[in-house]
């Protein structure tokens, strides 16, 4: 419907759904991509559920994963589960990252799939130099390894090379930035790696994954998360380590490796304050207060923040024994009603106060609904008083609110202000 070029749309036309689409990097680096449908009530919690069905990994399993997204300093921030990922997310499709947020016990009842993508996320991330391990834990995890993916050791098959063959980039030499004695010999070391194979004759692969999870659990610092800052005190650099015991300060020597624990602080009692690019921890142990520097401090500060919050989280479902992902859904589902039960509100605070609106023309009732928000008429009408309202009294106010008329009815108009300025010149 056009008024002298001017379109006017009808505010009831039926919206269309929103599809969200999702794309998540897996350990392995393969690349699912999932639709759904809406956009602001779509969560951490639903992502998280749609990939742990497709990789058949149980509910119960969920509570060892998590999301990560990119920030815009480069690094992998975790999604808070129970909160929209538009809010942390802006760019479309939205790219997330599965990744392991605790590390499940070698002895715990674990499905098979969930125990193949925690021995993925650990060899990625020795590879990527998270952990240090030495010479002898190397060649333990690539054994198992190993035998999980190829199976037992057949010399004919199995030739020389074969390791990087089947496990392709995974199967790594052991190096200055994982190693703690450095770069070792790549011959001696592959040698080393299939003799270990061959002792592992007949392992399962369930069983060749819990073998190398507990290979990992040996090394320095697992299933933490590690960050650098400066100390306040002394304006020396630590390392913040956070764990399910609770906060480490590490102290880093000159090559900026952990030399000693300068103060632990477990979760009791634990406060947490962040204020632009400084931390502070205040405990009954006592507090401390770090700064991070660089352009990105701040983001820095507030990463670590969301971390040890997240972290206590998950040490007081551990030991409540509730299930986090079920902790977030409900979470999740508390903010969405508080949402909806605001926008509720408003509704019915906008409907005691309808807007009068006249059978007829469209120009008239965008008329009315310009009118009742015009600063120059303060009048309201109500449904009740709609039929009193006069037929000069309601184009007069088109007039006023500037939205343009039929032809027709602009003549009308004109010829009504003659006709009563003629009136008004007869009677005086």
């Amino acid at each position: 419907m056009s008024f002298r070029g001017r379109t006017i749309r009808s505010s009831f036309r039926r919206k269309q759904a929103v599809v969200s689409e999702v794309r998540i990097v897996l350990m392995d680096n393969i690349c699912l991509q999932e639709k759904f449908d809406g956009e602001s009530t779509l969560t951490g919690v639903d992502i998280l559920r749609r990939v742990g069905k497709r990789l058949e990994i149980p509910d119960i399993d969920l509570k060892y994963f998590g999301l990560k997204y990119p920030d815009s300093d480069g690094q992998m921030n975790w999604l808070i589960l129970s909160e929209p990922v538009k809010k942390h997310v802006s760019k479309k499709p939205y790219q997330l990252q599965l990744a392991i947020r605790i590390y499940p016990e070698a002895n715990e009842s674990v499905s098979e799939s969930c125990l193949k993508l925690c021995c993925y996320q650990v060899k990625s991330d020795i590879n990527r130099g998270m952990f240090i391990c030495t010479p002898s834990q190397h060649a333990a995890i690539d054994s198992y390894f190993a035998q999980a993916i190829v199976g037992d050791y057949k010399p004919k098959k199995h030739t020389p090379g074969y390791l990087e063959d089947f496990l392709g980039f995974l199967f790594e030499h052991p190096s200055g930035v994982n190693c703690s004695v450095g770069t070792v010999n790549a011959r001696a070391y592959e040698d080393d790696v299939v003799r270990r194979h061959q002792g592992h004759h007949g392992m399962t692969k369930k069983e060749s994954w819990l073998a190398l999870l507990n290979v990992a659990s040996t090394i320095t610092r697992f299933n933490t998360l590690k960050h650098q800052a400066k100390d306040c005190s002394d304006k020396t650099q630590v390392e913040i380590t956070i764990s399910q015991e609770g906060v480490d300060v590490y102290n880093l020597n000159n090559v900026k490796e952990p030399d000693f624990v300068k103060k632990h602080f477990s979760f009791r009692g634990l406060a947490v304050i962040s204020y632009k690019n400084k931390l502070m921890l205040t405990s009954t142990s006592g507090k401390s207060k770090f700064k991070f520097t660089g352009l990105y401090g701040e983001k820095a500060a507030r990463r670590v923040l969301e971390d040890i919050l997240e972290s206590r989280l998950y040490n007081n479902c551990a030991l409540t024994k509730t299930d986090p992902v079920s902790y977030h859904t409900e979470e999740a589902r508390r903010m969405s009603e508080a949402i909806l039960n605001r926008r509720a509100s408003i509704y019915r605070s906008f409907r005691n106060e309808p807007i009068a609106r006249r059978p007829g023309s469209a120009s008239r009732v965008y008329s009315s609904i310009r009118s009742r928000f015009s600063k120059k008429s303060t009048k309201r009408y109500n449904s009740e008083s709609s039929d009193e309202i006069d037929d000069r009294e309601l184009r007069y106010k088109q007039r006023l609110s500037r939205i343009e008329m039929l032809p027709t009815e602009q003549n009308e108009v004109n010829d009504e202000i003659l006709a009563t300025q003629q009136n008004e010149a007869n009677d005086m």
